[in-house]
């Protein structure tokens, strides 16, 4: 930071991030991007280990959610007109917070069905609203002059936050069950695996209530100082 202020030509103009639409909305981008690595590894660590599926078995797993993704991001411009980017970004992450509730309510002996199809659905359906939103707040009352610095802010801020999130909550996860570090299955792997997803659930609503903070569009500045 320090040299970037100092540097004739820096990276990045920090000036940028007077626009709190770009400092709050890149927050928000970290949040979704550590839900998004949190809520996938869980799951597929949930689907392989629970219930004894392979990679593939597992990936298959995975295409109602990928099918809710499309649908939710090809339609949130929709749902912006309707109700708002501010609105529609709290919905998304309410939406994933929820289904990451539910997916702490899973058990041992629950038939893939029961257990995993409803919680992963709800989390899809509000995580591909986030996403989408969440990428478009940051970027909103941006001069065309900053639209690249900031669509690389995002790109990877987007990156470390799946990052750092993951090794975060994996660490609260792993302090409630000792199967997360040695391998195996049965209810002390469920223990981390809940304490994830509860970690998650409380990140995603932090990120909800962060959305009301972003400026509304009409009041957004498109000048950086």
């Amino acid at each position: 930071t320090l040299w970037q202020r100092r540097a004739e030509t820096p990276l990045v103009h920090l000036g940028i991030f007077r626009n709190r639409a770009v400092s709050i909305g890149i927050v928000i981008v970290a949040i979704t991007g550590a839900l998004g690595q949190v809520t996938y590894f869980t799951y597929t660590i949930y689907l392989q280990r629970e219930h004894g599926f392979d990679p593939v078995a597992a990936g298959f797993a995975f295409l109602p959610i990928s099918i809710i993704l499309f649908a939710a991001s090809t339609r949130v411009q929709m749902l912006i007109a309707k109700v708002g980017l501010r609105r529609s970004l709290s919905a998304g992450l309410m939406l994933s917070a929820v289904g990451l509730l539910w997916s702490t309510r899973i058990g041992s002996d629950e038939s893939f069905a029961s257990a995993f199809l409803g919680p992963s659905i709800l989390w899809s359906l509000g995580w591909g609203i986030a996403q989408a939103t969440s990428f478009i707040a940051a970027a909103q009352g941006t001069s065309s002059a900053e639209s690249g610095t900031v669509s690389g802010l995002i790109s990877t801020t987007y990156r470390l936050g799946g990052a750092i999130g993951l090794a975060a909550i994996l660490s609260v996860a792993a302090a409630s069950s000792t199967v997360l570090q040695s391998g195996g299955t049965g209810g002390d792997l469920l223990d981390g695996l809940r304490a994830a997803w509860w970690a998650g659930a409380g990140l995603a609503f932090i990120g909800a209530l962060l959305s009301y903070a972003l400026p509304s569009p009409q009041r957004t500045s498109t000048h950086i100082g």
